[in-house]
This record gives structure tokens, sequence and C-alpha cells, in this order.
């Protein structure tokens, strides 16, 4: 990646506009025009180079009076659910506040090595659209921006594997809720599968067995169920059963 193209006016300006443009009432409040374009050049270098399926992202100090320096980070991902939240949350858990986030979806032109040619605000192809996020926040020491990226990558990583197998999610729960006798234990279930829930991973544990046809984050080795966890759930079962 060049310095021409980490700052090639047309598209940092259509950055610029991108996060300002769709902003809610109260996003932008004090970002000045200096600000707005330091923003979009930040975000620019972020987003300059990225193959579909693969995570942008960048976490930089900025400056500020002392005892008001923050930090902000820079994300760009394919477009898909949740991501907001997801980041929010990872941010949360880091007892870290968040000052500004501004969320462009833009439709990107990119070549063969996913070089940033072009950005555009709407397109019809939703193929060429892409999540690009804007956060100030508290300032944290190297240690801790390093570990908050982590877990970044990790929980935008589960979000990808959950949004990937969404549909096959639904499948399974649909699959065994057809298979319940009790009325309400299938209703329930097919009330979960209908969208009542947010469905985040699946798979089939029997005692001393490893666990089989995962899907989503369960597709991560090892993750994500407490050790023993799967035992002692059976174990309750199986005595509530006999308690009948």
């Amino acid at each position: 990646m060049t310095a021409h193209m980490r700052l090639t006016k047309t598209l940092v300006d259509s950055l610029r506009k991108a996060l300002t443009n769709n902003a809610l009432p109260g996003e932008t409040k004090g970002l000045g025009r200096e600000s707005e374009r330091a923003a979009a050049e930040f975000l620019a270098q972020v987003a300059a180079q990225r193959k579909p399926g693969e995570l942008a992202l960048a976490i930089e100090s900025t400056g500020g009076e002392a005892g008001k320096r923050r930090m902000r980070i820079g994300i760009v991902n394919d477009d898909m659910p949740f991501l907001v939240d997801s980041v929010a949350n990872a941010i949360a858990a880091r007892q870290l506040t968040i000052h500004r986030l501004l969320h462009p979806v833009v439709c990107v032109e990119r070549d063969n090595d996913g070089l940033l040619r072009d950005v555009d605000l709407l397109c019809p192809d939703k193929r060429r659209r892409e999540s690009m996020m804007y956060l100030e926040l508290d300032r944290a020491d190297a240690r801790g921006r390093q570990e908050l990226a982590a877990d970044l990558r990790r929980v935008l990583a589960d979000v990808r594997l959950a949004v990937r197998d969404w549909q096959k999610l639904q499948a399974k729960m649909r699959e065994d809720a057809a298979a319940i006798a009790d009325p309400e234990g299938k209703a329930l279930l097919e009330w979960s599968a209908g969208g009542a829930m947010t469905l985040l991973g699946y798979h089939v544990e029997k005692p001393y067995e490893v666990p089989s046809e995962a899907l989503g984050i369960f597709s991560i080795p090892g993750a994500p169920t407490d050790e023993g966890g799967c035992l002692d759930a059976m174990r309750y079962l199986e005595k509530a059963a006999k308690c009948r």
C-alpha cells in the first residue's frame, strides 16, 4: 500500500461523506471539518486493501488535552448483521467508554489484489457492500490496545461464523422441534427458530464423545462450552426425568 493510495483525495472525500451523510443526530457533534477529514484519512488507510472474507482493523492513539486523550478504531468488514452490537459489547467488557461510533455501509470497487479503487454511497449490488466503522473511545495503554484488538478479532470471527451458518442453524432447530413429542417444547423451539432468538451455534454432544455436526461458533475447535457443562446438564435432565 503506497502513500499515494492511502491519501487519494477522491477516496478520502468519498469516505468523509459516507461517515457523516447518514449519521444520526448527535453522532457527529463536535466533529469539525478538520476532524472529519482526519477520520476519513484514517479509515481510508484501514480500508485500502482487503479481500472478501477478511477483516481489516487498526487501533491507534490520538491527541487531546491531558486526561482527555483518546484512541480511535477503524474496522472494515463484509457487511453482515450484529457487527455494531458485537463490537460495542467487546469494548464495554474492557470498561472503555465509546465517545463516537460512525458506521457507514458503502459500496466499493476493488482490484484483484483487494486494493480500494472507488467508494459509492449506494449501489444495488450487495456483493460490493462493506461495513466500515470508525470509533473514538477512552485511551488504553499499548498492552490494552493489543488485547482489545485480539478481542475484536475473536468476536468478529464469531459473528462471521454465526451469520455464515444462520439458515443451517434455523433448519437444525426446526428438525429438532419436529422430533419432539411434547407440544410445548416443540412450540418453544419453533418460536426460537422463527427469529425470536439469535442463533449462534449448534452441535450434538453425547457423554464421553467428541461433539459432532458443529455449526456457527461451535465450528471453532474447543469452543465455547464450559468443561463438564454438558455432562452436568445431562445428569440434571436424567434426574428430573426419574423424579416424574
